[in-house]
């Protein structure tokens, strides 16, 4: 069984998916490698239908500098992402 966005797993405190609002209607498994940040699973949208989904992020490094900051573009991205696959499909 897959982890269900905003209540177990490595998707409990996923904050792109909970910013998009999507908390209980994604179930998927992460991957995450420097510089690489994978999600594949399952999203039901507003209408209802239950579709699969892959999200493979490549080359994304930052400073180490900047590492407190390295995950508000990524959170900001599957926001948007996952708000309009929920909202339009």
């Amino acid at each position: 069984m897959l982890p269900l966005s905003g209540y177990d797993g490595t998707l409990r405190y996923r904050g792109g998916l909970h910013e998009a609002g999507v908390d209980g209607k994604v179930s998927a498994k992460t991957g995450a490698l420097q510089g690489v940040y994978n999600l594949a699973g399952f999203i039901t949208t507003a209408s209802g239908q239950r579709m699969a989904f892959v999200q493979y992020l490549s080359g994304y490094a930052v400073p180490p500098e900047d590492q407190k900051q390295r995950r508000a573009p990524l959170v900001r991205f599957e926001s948007r992402l996952y708000r309009d696959i929920y909202q339009n499909n």
